[in-house]
């Protein structure tokens, strides 16, 4: 009786042991589906070949249904590239001072997503190139797979105070995305080479929509250091890359801070750029073909001779408020804000609550080139002796462009561009879309039999030189209240016709 006893306690004794063994790497949930640990990279390989050691890592977790794989303190060596294709949602996990180090020319990861693949990368690492000069190797390189516009979970996050730097040379891109979907980018520090002698060549995050579209980004807590280009998007595809947050972001030691270049026809919607503070020696912000942008409370700092702070080609739906624009450098002089419709018409941009400061340089604030349809202008400051807006080489009529004389002060430099211009009455028709403000001087020699092109509710002061005069039947409904002789009329457009005030 008692031998039989036990045996049932060793047998009960060995059950559980078998049971608490198995539940230590995976447990079951009510509904039947296994939950595995995070795996340790280190139980694959060895840190000395970390390229082996962290494929064979990913490749498990990816035959199992993906999962996380933490990575401890350390330093790993990378002399290939982590080259694979995922199918699952994938977590790597790194530790503080654990320690990334590329001794070659090409990739340190290299992956691809199908359709059901993304992948995380959080934590505290640093990943550094400590390879030879390169052109083309990324820290991360990651591409969604889904072609066309099919519904895809494939998505990119990278979180965490990691920071992706050079050695004694640099990457040439920090993070390398194509096609990504709900990407995140949070957190980290990307550095470059900092020499005055030999300027940084690296794109620190690279993205391009070629096969799929590319929506719905945030990007937030980035700083990025002594690169060529901060952030660079370019669009193949249609829809193309849209849906772009980009906040509270130090960029530092840059020719660009960030670029967005549309190759389509279509025009992606949403960027939205906050709180960001941007020093560099180019077009700092540079946007190609896009709608519905807002630059709001930024600080701009920049030196260098080319371009302007911000750039703006082909645009519609703007807003770019609360912004400083900061002259450094003693030798530059280039306008706040270019506004290009020369190739593709830019239209409907508001300016408010700006300051720039210029130190008394002759730039504009603003450029107009090409075809600019309804620009507003309020509420800014400056300390430059140039002109508020510049319309030299503006091809649509000035009365497109609207500035608040109340909180706008405007000065003789402005003539002729916002306030006062010289008309010239051809063929008896007074032509009124270059009236901004302010008096305008007509000259003419024969009667003036109409006017034209004026705003509704906006009131003209006309000043007639030399023998310029009105004929009896000009469309000016009581003309017969102006006395015959008088050189000054001042009139408000109510349609068609007008009114002498």
């Amino acid at each position: 009786m008692r031998r039989r006893e036990l045996c049932k306690s060793i047998v009960t004794l060995s059950t559980s042991l078998v049971v608490c063994k198995t539940n230590s790497k995976e447990q079951s949930d009510s509904g039947g589906i296994k939950i595995s640990s995070p795996q340790n990279v280190l139980f694959f390989g060895s840190s000395h070949n970390a390229s082996e050691m962290f494929l064979r890592a990913i490749r498990y977790l990816n035959t199992h249904g993906g999962g996380d794989l933490y990575v401890p303190s350390g330093e790993y060596s990378f002399d290939d590239t982590v080259y694979i294709t995922i199918n699952t949602r994938i977590t790597i996990i790194t530790a503080s001072n654990s320690l990334f180090i590329k001794k070659t020319d090409s990739d340190l990861f290299s992956i691809e997503a199908t359709i059901t693949g993304s992948m995380r990368i959080l934590g505290h690492g640093e990943f550094i190139y400590n390879g030879p000069k390169t052109n083309k190797a990324a820290c991360v390189r990651f591409k969604n797979q889904t072609k066309g516009r099919g519904i895809a979970s494939s998505s990119f996050e990278i979180n965490g105070r990691m920071r992706i730097r050079k050695g004694r040379y640099e990457w040439k891109y920090g993070l390398y995305l194509e096609n990504t979907r709900d990407t995140i980018i949070q957190g980290i520090q990307i550095d470059g080479l900092s020499s005055e002698l030999h300027r940084s060549k690296q794109i620190g995050i690279y993205s391009v929509s070629n096969d799929s579209p590319s929506v719905s980004w945030t990007i937030c807590n980035v700083q990025l250091n002594d690169l060529y280009i901060g952030f660079y998007f370019e669009c193949n595809h249609v829809p193309g890359i849209e849906g772009l947050k980009i906040i509270n972001c130090d960029i530092v030691g840059v020719a660009t801070g960030i670029s967005y270049v549309n190759n389509t026809k279509y025009f992606p919607p949403q960027i939205e750029i906050i709180g960001c503070h941007i020093n560099g020696y180019d077009d700092l912000i540079s946007i190609n073909k896009s709608l519905s942008i807002h630059i709001v409370s930024c600080l701009l700092y920049r030196s260098g001779s080319k371009g302007g702070f911000i750039r703006f080609t082909g645009v519609q739906d703007v807003t770019i408020n609360s912004v400083s624009f900061a002259i450094i450098d003693v030798k530059t002089d280039v306008p706040g804000i270019v506004l290009d419709g020369r190739l593709s018409t830019s239209a409907f941009v508001r300016v408010d609550n700006c300051h720039y400061w210029a130190y008394h340089k002759k730039s504009p604030f603003i450029s107009l080139l090409g075809d600019i349809k309804t620009i507003s202008l309020g509420l800014s400051t400056k300390d430059s002796y140039g002109k508020w807006i510049d319309t030299v080489n503006l091809s649509s009529p000035k009365s497109n462009v609207s500035i608040d004389t109340e909180t706008i002060a405007l000065t003789k430099h402005d003539y002729g561009d916002l306030i006062g211009c010289d008309l010239e009455c051809k063929e008896g028709v007074l032509n009124l879309s270059d009236v901004v403000i302010g008096p305008t001087f007509i000259s003419s020699d024969v009667p003036i039999k109409k006017l034209v092109s004026g705003k509704i509710n906006k009131r003209y002061i006309l000043i007639m030189k030399d023998k310029a005069n009105f004929s009896d039947d000009i469309n000016i409904l009581n003309i017969e209240e102006f006395p015959k002789g008088k050189s000054i009329i001042e009139i408000v457009c109510v349609g068609d016709d007008y009114y002498c005030i």
